[in-house]
């Protein structure tokens, strides 16, 4: 998103630098036309509290030498820093929440950081009303909701399904693979042509493994670690499942609505997944943790094809809202909101 974002800014005219902790092993790409900095040269693991305040004060001289007409900051530490480095400095903040906040935010120094540090900001972008919610009034009366923006390229892949069951994401307890894997043996025998193929890699993927061996589907459930075909992957998948305990707007599902793949999902909190998809009209939602639900939901739409290409055309129908242009257009309305103190 902050690559996606910082190039769509300069393209726009504006001058744009992005601020990172570290340089990762594996990054997006960045525009050659978009300044990196970074404020350690790799990622120290030592204290937590120590070690954000020191790249708060590093931040703050950065900011201090060329002050920006405007700081957009993601994540809670980045967040964290990015209000504290700006005291005193007539630096207006944006921040932006992008995950489940009871998560994000959770513990002591995460409340502290929800309740009393992010209300400081000038503005707060949230995915979802959900999310918006578990802050103070403070924070949500200047505050709005913008979607995460998918990729042109899922937008200009067509769907032509071959047999299969398609998921995509990290394989971690958030995920809950193990849940899907249960659900589709509940149906594996009625469906001796649909196998389940997961995308990802993850601590988890031992344990996975196991379950799919105990489960006697080592011939139908195929963990496929990761993949840069991703749009190749949904315009072949008869059907995509989401079977998170949280989220924040996930992107593997935006993806697949945009390729148009019917899609079923856990209405997982902090409710993005409801607020994409109208259950039964262009995908499913099911209870989190409900594996009855789910294995019923996914028999639903392998036994029906009419009913699967219906929801596909509406998933792509109802996806513009996520198209970049539309996403970038709100970015940067409210950007201009933020600058302003102008929120009605």
């Amino acid at each position: 998103m902050i690559t996606q974002l910082a190039h769509q800014f300069q393209e726009a005219g504006y001058s744009v630098k992005v601020i990172t902790t570290f340089k990762a092993e594996e990054e997006y790409s960045l525009s050659p036309h978009v300044e990196r900095i970074t404020l350690e040269n790799k990622q120290d693991r030592g204290n937590r509290l120590k070690r954000n305040l020191k790249l708060t004060w590093k931040l703050r001289k950065i900011l201090k030498e060329e002050p920006p007409h405007l700081l957009i900051s993601f994540m809670q530490e980045p967040n964290f820093r990015a209000i504290l480095a700006t005291r005193g400095l007539s630096i207006p903040v944006l921040v932006s929440v992008r995950n489940a906040p009871e998560k994000e935010y959770s513990g002591f120094v995460g409340q502290l950081v929800a309740h009393k540090l992010l209300p400081l900001a000038d503005g707060c972008v949230f995915q979802t009303e959900q999310a918006k919610a578990y802050f103070p009034q403070k924070l949500q009366q200047k505050s709005t909701i913008i979607y995460n923006a998918v990729a042109e390229k899922f937008f200009t892949t067509s769907h032509h399904p071959k047999p299969g069951i398609v998921a995509i994401g990290r394989l971690s307890e958030q995920k809950n693979h193990a849940l899907l894997i249960r659900a589709f043996s509940k149906i594996a025998h009625d469906f001796k042509n649909q196998d389940l193929f997961i995308y990802g890699e993850g601590l988890l993927k031992e344990e996975l493994q196991q379950l799919i061996t105990e489960l006697d589907l080592e011939d139908r459930v195929h963990l496929m670690g990761t993949t840069q075909e991703i749009p190749k992957v949904l315009s072949e998948a008869e059907v995509f499942v989401l079977s998170s305990d949280y989220e924040g707007m996930p992107n593997a599902l935006l993806e697949a609505l945009a390729v148009g793949v019917p899609s079923i999902s856990t209405n997982c909190p902090c409710g993005g997944p409801e607020m994409v998809i109208e259950h039964g009209k262009n995908g499913l939602l099911v209870p989190v943790g409900d594996e009855v639900a789910l294995s019923t939901a996914m028999k639903t739409l392998l036994a029906d094809a009419s009913l699967r290409q219906q929801m596909g055309q509406n998933a792509k129908k109802g996806s513009e809202e996520f198209h970049p242009k539309q996403v970038f257009q709100e970015w940067e309305h409210y950007a201009h909101q933020v600058l302003d103190g102008d929120f009605t």
